[in-house]
């Protein structure tokens, strides 16, 4: 079963193309700069996080919920697609990227209601 998922995740990764893989991904990146990315976004990111709860959302008129979930179906119709594709593909290991991360929180915040805590 392990290896089915590892065959998903990276097994259409072509690891010719330069920085797509393999040891030469590893070396990429100095280790100097990997650090100090470390320790300048780590922080920074902890600090945005934490800094954004609690949320304190207060709306003058109630949202119209048919267009908010119109925009959840399309929204969510599109990224199953994409998902799809990478399954098809398998190349899983790039919905770890920050924009397939993002569109989750995203949809994640649009199945919410605004009284939910």
């Amino acid at each position: 079963m392990r290896n089915v998922w590892w065959d998903l995740a990276v097994g259409g990764v072509d690891e010719n193309i330069e920085g797509n893989g393999g040891e030469i991904c590893m070396h990429y990146i100095p280790g100097w700069q990997r650090f100090l990315e470390t320790i300048v976004f780590v922080p920074l990111s902890l600090w945005t996080a934490f800094g954004a709860f609690p949320l304190d959302c207060k709306y003058s008129l109630p949202p119209r919920p048919t267009s908010r979930y119109t925009v959840l179906t399309i929204y969510s119709l599109i990224f199953g697609a994409e998902l799809a594709y990478k399954m098809i593909s398998k190349t899983g290991i790039f919905l770890l990227n920050p924009c397939h991360v993002t569109t989750t929180m995203q949809l994640i915040l649009l199945t919410m209601d605004a009284n939910d805590k």
